[in-house]
């Protein structure tokens, strides 16, 4: 159920006016530059905001596109290394969501509300 939920949210998304105008753009920044690119670099480039830089950045990863991010950027992998650095980064964020979210569950305060 929860896979479907997110190939849902990639449908909906390609359809939207936002990925006709600047996936293939971002894509191709990223990929045939082979450099890194802050946020603010993106945004100018392709007139877009930053929340529309991270939506299009977690759209490509969804597609299968090696779209990474570090301290200086967004830039194309082209090494498993620098795909794995990124899956590390992702899986860690992962973790400490789910771990907020049992401590969350687990608390006195959570314990005491009442219903649904």
């Amino acid at each position: 159920f929860v896979m479907e939920k997110y190939r849902e949210e990639i449908k909906k998304f390609e359809k939207s006016k936002l990925f006709k105008e600047s996936y293939q753009k971002f894509i191709a920044i990223l990929k045939f530059s082979k450099q890194t690119f802050t946020s603010k670099e993106l945004e100018m480039m392709l007139s877009l905001r930053g929340v529309y830089i991270r939506k299009l950045a977690q759209h490509a990863r969804r597609a299968g596109d090696l779209v990474c991010s570090g301290d200086k950027g967004y830039y194309y992998a082209f090494t498993k290394k620098e795909a794995d650095k990124t899956i590390d980064h992702l899986q860690d964020r992962a973790n400490s969501l789910l771990f907020t979210i049992n401590s969350i569950k687990q608390s006195n305060h959570y314990r005491k509300l009442k219903g649904k």
